[in-house]
């Protein structure tokens, strides 16, 4: 019987500590929901991109990495 293949994240932070600190609770909510972390976007089943509008500069680079994305 072949296993079910597990849903996956990509994770991206922006900004101070605190947001990687909320990225990596994200993480571990995710992960005991079943999901697992990979290191590109690119087939990614959730892309979760976390920053805050406290600081400018984190801000737009975000926008522009969404037009990437």
């Amino acid at each position: 019987m072949s296993e079910t293949p597990r849903p996956t994240v990509y994770i991206e932070t922006y900004g101070c500590q605190m947001n990687v600190s909320d990225s990596e609770l994200m993480l571990g909510k995710l992960a005991d929901s079943g999901y697992v972390s990979v290191d590109q976007p690119d087939g990614a089943d959730v892309i979760l991109v976390n920053t805050c509008a406290i600081r400018e500069h984190a801000e737009q680079r975000v926008f522009g990495r969404l037009c990437e994305l």
